[in-house]
């Protein structure tokens, strides 16, 4: 957990309502978005700077949209861009949720 590279460790029974919320969660976001995050990943596993080179694209491209400013606001407000929150697990944790549900609402059509 404190590498960054696990959200949270659960009991085997909680294992499945654990899948379901996260599958949940994902399923909410903005398609363009899940789709930009796993280009980045797969070409992240390959080759790191390409990764980056991924991750600059997919942010030039997706930021045209706007969807990205209620985000970007919870997670300045949260603290996401302080070493006190880098440095502390918890709390990158609880920035993490604030700025998912951020983007979960940001991706839900608006009702007029």
């Amino acid at each position: 957990l404190a590498l960054g590279w696990l959200q949270e460790v659960v009991e085997p029974a909680e294992l499945p309502a654990t899948v379901r919320r996260t599958a949940r969660r994902i399923a909410a976001m903005p398609p363009a978005s899940v789709a930009a995050i796993k280009q980045v990943v797969d070409a992240a596993l390959v080759d790191p700077d390409q990764g980056l080179l991924a991750e600059t694209r997919a942010v030039e491209a997706l930021m045209g949209s706007g969807a990205h400013i209620a985000p970007m606001t919870v997670f300045l407000r949260t603290g996401g861009q302080t070493r006190d929150v880098e440095r502390d697990p918890q709390r990158w944790a609880q920035v993490v949720d604030a700025v998912v549900d951020a983007v979960v609402d940001a991706g839900r059509p608006r009702r007029t």
